[in-house]
């Protein structure tokens, strides 16, 4: 009866590291993914404008950031930082996808600075993969990557709700 009794608490213990963790989200394939379309009024010319003029208005070079900028497909694809911690940088990409009537944006491709003596820049799947090696087994992971996690997710979801925000106003007389 005792053995069983610390077996269910070791299982209860391994349980309980793994509902505290929080991960990145990851697409069916085990991408990390920010992904939502946005229903908006508006035709695919007035929303492609505001997206460019989101882009004019939140990079301080948006000619730096810009990788595809194609009216014809409505797809504008974007590489950036953003500020992560002092003297460091998250980079993700961005793709807008745009419609009549909505758009989708897509955020990938995150990169995060992680101390030398765990990796230089390590992808988010990479992070994610780190601590779930680590709950898998019952262990706590990293603070640090866990803090990258919760600091990174903000850092892409700051900027996603910019681009909500400017996708609804437009500079218009």
């Amino acid at each position: 009866m005792k053995k069983l009794l610390l077996i269910v608490l070791i299982l209860s213990g391994i349980r309980a590291v793994k509902a505290q963790v929080t991960l990145f989200p990851e697409n069916g394939a085990g991408v990390v993914e920010y992904q939502n379309v946005v229903e908006l009024n508006g035709t695919k010319d007035r929303l492609y404008n505001s997206a460019k003029q989101w882009i004019a208005k939140t990079f301080a070079n948006p000619a730096d950031v810009l990788k595809m900028d194609d009216f014809e497909t409505g797809i504008i694809k974007l590489t950036y930082n953003s500020q992560f911690i002092e003297g460091y940088s998250i980079t993700q990409s961005m793709e807008i996808e745009i419609k009549d009537n909505k758009y989708r944006y897509t955020v990938n491709n995150i990169y995060l600075p992680v101390p030398a003596n765990i990796q230089d820049n390590m992808t988010a799947e990479g992070i994610n993969r780190r601590i779930r090696e680590k709950t898998d087994k019952g262990k706590k992971p990293l603070k640090f990557l866990t803090d990258c996690v919760v600091s990174g997710d903000i850092i892409v979801k700051t900027m996603i709700a910019s681009l909500n925000n400017g996708m609804k106003t437009s500079d218009t007389f």
